[in-house]
């Protein structure tokens, strides 16, 4: 019985991995060097990896932050808590981003927080107001699951800990900064790495909400101009949208992988036991 397990187990790790490395390998193997060496080379590559960096680690902090803030401070108060993280997380993606677009843009800037709040929101123009904007509507997009994560390990504390820190006056940001968030620590780190692999190469919410962003002042490229939102994500899409080689497109998709790959790789080899502790292994 157990030599049936091991084979089940043996064959569903090997299906899992032959579909998740297949792909990358086919394409390294695939894709002709001067091909990647173009890629890499291309001016339009160099400002994509440089703004998803910016926005990778900007977004992943906050997220981290803001996370922290509503799990510590609304941590006995789960209803409340519940109801405001229930939403986002309910809502898909796509629709969520439109709707937010919608009410914080609207139509040439006409919008309810125009018309109600007096703020004038340009994110077609304004380079600071489209990262900031963008910015807030990713974070409230994906804030539920990190939340509640936290939240799990915070109730994992004693609460003799907390007493006994009170009774010595601490106050509940003394509280916070010394006692939760070194206790956090490993599923913070573990959080942040995987949200900034995922952040660095966006898509959705900055192509849907931003359209990419302000346009970059003589930030144009081959591929068109850039907008001060153009991610890895978004610049993949438009090579995949103009360019009529192949070989072309695999090799752009290839070298932001690589990149990512190699963050990971250097990420988990330096705080190997924070990423263990998160993934359970």
């Amino acid at each position: 019985m157990a030599l049936i397990w091991i084979a089940l187990g043996g064959l569903s790790l090997s299906l899992i991995l032959f579909y998740k490395f297949f792909p990358l390998i086919w394409a390294v193997l695939y894709t002709p060097p001067e091909e990647i060496a173009i890629a890499i080379k291309d001016q339009a590559f160099i400002y994509s990896s440089q703004i998803s960096f910016l926005w990778a680690i900007v977004s992943s902090s906050l997220l981290i932050f803001s996370a922290l803030l509503i799990s510590w401070f609304l941590r006995n108060r789960r209803r409340l808590l519940y109801s405001i993280i229930f939403i986002p997380w309910a809502t898909p993606m796509y629709l969520a981003t439109l709707s937010l677009r919608f009410s914080i843009y609207g139509i040439g800037g006409e919008s309810i927080v125009s018309r109600f709040l007096r703020l004038n929101v340009n994110i077609t123009t304004n380079h600071v107001a489209a990262f900031l904007w963008t910015l807030l509507v990713n974070n409230w997009v994906y804030l539920p699951i990190i939340t509640l994560s936290f939240l799990a390990t915070i109730d994992e504390i004693p609460d003799e800990i907390f007493e006994a820190a009170r009774l010595d006056g601490a106050k509940e940001h003394d509280i916070l900064f010394s006692i939760v968030i070194p206790y956090l620590a490993p599923t913070i780190s573990g959080w942040f790495l995987m949200h900034f692999v995922k952040f660095f190469h966006s898509f959705t919410i900055p192509f849907l909400f931003a359209d990419g962003g302000a346009p970059v002042m003589n930030a144009i490229t081959k591929w068109g101009g850039f907008g001060n939102l153009y991610t890895l994500g978004i610049l993949n899409y438009k090579v995949f949208s103009l360019s009529q080689n192949i070989e072309t497109v695999v090799a752009y998709s290839v070298v932001s992988v690589l990149i990512v790959f190699f963050i990971t790789s250097f990420w988990f080899f330096r705080s190997r036991e924070n990423t263990v502790r998160l993934i359970g292994f």
